[in-house]
C-alpha cells in the first residue's frame, strides 16, 4: 500500500468513528404517537437520456427506488437500466442495482450495510460487486433542507476486459477469481436536498469511491437534479450525472455523463 493510501485510510477511519460517537447530536424528543408498523415509499422514473463518454446514445432509461421503513429500520432497493443500439452496434449498456439497510441509533445517526452490482461493458467493466458497512449522520434536518453524510468500508470485487484479455480470470475457479480481483474499499457519500418551493426540489449528491490498495484508483459520482411535482403522485425531473474514473481500464475514457429528462411516479 502506498504512502498516500496510508494517509487516506486513517482519515476515513477517524471520520467513521466520529459518526459512531455522534448518535445523539441535537437529540430531540420523539413523538409518543404510535406509528404505522411498515411505511412504504416508491419512486420510479422513466427517462429520455443522453449519454456521452464510453457510452454514446440518445436512449430511454428506467430507474426505481423502493423504501421500506419498520420502526428504526429502513431497507432500500434501487436499480437502473439503460440499453440501446444504433445500426446494429451497441451504443449503451448499463445495469445497476443495490440493496441498503439502515438502522437508526439516534435522532440523527444510523448504521448501514450496503451491497451493489453494476455492469458497464462499454467502460471496460464486465461487473463490479461491492459489500460495505458503515454509518451515516444527518447534519441538517429542517422542513426545507436535509444534508447528510455516509461513510462505509468493505470489499469490492470486479472483472474488467483487461483481466479477461490477459487471462487473469478465465481459467480460475470461483474462489480464485474472487481473491484475485477483490480489494478493500471505502465509500463516502454526501447528499443535500433543498425544497425551493412547495412543489420544486433540488438534490445535490457527491459520492467518492476509494480503492484502499491503490491511491490513484478512485471514482467520483456527481449528481444534480431539479424536480417539480405536477400532482401528489407525478413529477417532472431533469438531472445531470457525471461519473469520473481516475484510473480507467486502459483504452477507455475517464468520464461518462448522463443528462436525463424524466417522468417520476411516486407512491
Amino acid at each position: 500500500m502506498s504512502g498516500c493510501t496510508q494517509g487516506i485510510a486513517p482519515r476515513l477511519i477517524v471520520l467513521f468513528c466520529f459518526f459512531l460517537c455522534s448518535p445523539f447530536l441535537g437529540a430531540e424528543e420523539e413523538s409518543a404517537e404510535p406509528e404505522p408498523k411498515v411505511k412504504y415509499a416508491s419512486e420510479t422514473s422513466f427517462s429520455l437520456v443522453l449519454v456521452k463518454g464510453n457510452n454514446n446514445s440518445l436512449s430511454y432509461s428506467f430507474d426505481t427506488n423502493q423504501n421500506f421503513d419498520v420502526k428504526k429500520n429502513r431497507i432500500s432497493l434501487a436499480g437502473r437500466f439503460i440499453h440501446s443500439r444504433s445500426d446494429g452496434v451497441k451504443t449503451a449498456e448499463i445495469y445497476y442495482a443495490h440493496v441498503k439497510y439502515d438502522r437508526r441509533i439516534g435522532t440523527r445517526a444510523y448504521l448501514l450495510g450496503y451491497t451493489s452490482y453494476d455492469q458497464n461493458k462499454l467502460a471496460g467493466y464486465n461487473f463490479r460487486v461491492a459489500l460495505s458497512f458503515g454509518g451515516g449522520l444527518t447534519w441538517i434536518e429542517r422542513e426545507r433542507t436535509i444534508f447528510l453524510t455516509e461513510l462505509a468500508f468493505g470489499l469490492n470485487n470486479e472483472e474488467t476486459t483487461k483481466q479477461v484479455r490477459l487471462g487473469n480470470v478465465n481459467d480460475k475457479n470461483l474462489i480464485q477469481k474472487t481473491m484475485t480481483s477483490s480489494f478493500p474499499s471505502s465509500i463516502l457519500n454526501n447528499r443535500l436536498t433543498c425544497r425551493v418551493t412547495k412543489s420544486a426540489e433540488v438534490v445535490l449528491r457527491v459520492t467518492a469511491f476509494f480503492n484502499l490498495e491503490e491511491a490513484k484508483s478512485y471514482r467520483m459520482n456527481n449528481y444534480v437534479s431539479l424536480s417539480a411535482a405536477i400532482s401528489p403522485q407525478l413529477a417532472l425531473k431533469t438531472s445531470l450525472e457525471l461519473i469520473y474514473d481516475n484510473d480507467p481500464v486502459p483504452g477507455f475514457k475517464h468520464t461518462d455523463t448522463y443528462l436525463l429528462s424524466s417522468l417520476v411516479i411516486k407512491i
